[in-house]
């Protein structure tokens, strides 16, 4: 066969991935648990901002210091089954997280981890449309609360872990509720710091120019922190 009819296969197989994953329903499995690589967990459910149920996990350490995992599209918060042909079309190859999770635990972080809404065996929310961060920033919100609410969580150090629509999410979350996201920052253990929000705009990429166009901001960090 041609270059070119694999290459069509390879379009065909990510459009049809894309279309059914982000509006049919198409939900990737969670194939894979913590216990695969040595680590106790607790399941748990939770609500989002908006009410969605969230299915995840807790994976405990003896330490003060929290990860939230915001997991990326189409993917849950174990990965994604991309060895399996019916998710094949990016790549063919598995995401797997535990190896991720599993560093983080031995480096002394609990984790929690969770499918975001209409992905993994999360609830489904708003007719099973995924809003690439504009609808999921909900989830962001609901982790965070959550995590203030447990007895052996809600005083730890948190910091999120969050790529592509997890990423989204939590810029939207940051941006619309940033109450919730400045308790985050004022628990960074550290005197010397400095929290910047861009204002006047939605768009993510007027923050790659921001440096060009205000660069006092940046300059004067630099400055007073070189040796």
């Amino acid at each position: 066969m041609t270059d070119s009819y694999h290459g069509q296969a390879a379009l065909e197989g990510f459009l049809d991935m894309w279309t059914t994953g982000t509006t049919a329903g198409r939900r990737a499995p969670v194939l894979r648990r913590p216990g695969e690589v040595g680590l106790e967990y607790e399941d748990v459910f939770f609500p989002s901002m908006d009410g969605v149920p969230l299915d995840g996990w807790f994976i405990p350490a003896d330490s003060d210091r929290l990860v939230i995992q915001n997991h990326f599209l189409p993917g849950n918060r174990y990965g994604y089954p991309g060895q399996l042909p019916e998710f094949g079309g990016l790549g063919g190859f598995e995401v797997n997280f535990l190896p991720e999770f599993k560093a983080l635990h031995d480096a002394g972080y609990n984790i929690l981890c969770y499918d975001i809404r209409n992905f993994g065996l999360s609830g489904a929310g708003n007719g099973d449309t995924v809003g690439i961060g504009l609808l999921e920033y909900r989830d962001v919100i609901g982790s965070v609360r959550y995590a203030r609410s447990r007895p052996d969580t809600k005083d730890m150090t948190t910091v999120l872990l969050s790529v592509c629509l997890g990423a989204d999410s939590t810029c939207v979350a940051m941006a619309r509720h940033p109450e919730d996201v400045q308790s985050i920052y004022d628990a960074i253990p550290a005197e010397d710091k400095k929290l910047v929000w861009i204002e006047g705009t939605t768009r993510r990429f007027d923050g790659y120019n921001y440096f060009g166009e205000h660069p006092e901001v940046a300059l004067e960090w630099f400055d007073s922190h070189q040796g």
